[in-house]
């Protein structure tokens, strides 16, 4: 009977655990477009939110979509946003980092296939305070070429 209840208590401390450990960093609205077949690189966006008191910063980024994985910031250089790596994500206490096509990205470099659209990749968010978390990112529609489209059928 005490096994048993200990084995309870271990179980429950666990889960409680996992579920205030992952409640700290949220990602919200992830995504990455669809690629072509010639495509070797792609984008993932997504809005972190930093639920705790304390900043956190994103290192790096992990998948087996893609050979290698940067972290890239644009930098305004006159008239043009250029990319540029970054060492790190700042993400203030109780705040949101936006990873958008105009600013801070996750850039996945030497696809292993094309990302093809209703599919997923899965990806890992790696912190300096040693958090990871784990995230599904669908795979939609390029936004771009649908802008065009749109703007093309306005003409």
């Amino acid at each position: 009977m005490l096994l048993r209840l200990n084995r309870t208590l271990v179980l429950m401390t666990v889960l409680f655990c996992t579920s205030t450990f992952a409640a700290e960093i949220k990602v919200i609205q992830p995504y990455v477009n669809a690629t072509r077949a010639n495509d070797l690189s792609a984008s993932v966006y997504a809005q972190l939110i930093n639920n705790t008191q304390e900043e956190r910063y994103l290192v790096a980024a992990q998948t087996d979509a893609a050979s290698k994985v940067e972290l890239r910031t644009a930098v305004n250089r006159g008239q043009a946003n250029e990319m540029r790596n970054a060492p790190f994500f700042r993400i203030a206490p109780q705040s949101t980092l936006e990873l958008s096509p105009s600013g801070d990205q996750i850039v996945l470099l030497g696809l292993i296939k094309p990302l093809e659209t209703n599919t997923h990749i899965n990806v890992t968010l790696l912190f300096k305070n040693g958090e990871q978390v784990a995230v599904r990112v669908p795979v939609t529609t390029l936004v771009t070429d649908f802008m065009h489209m749109k703007a093309k059928s306005a003409e």
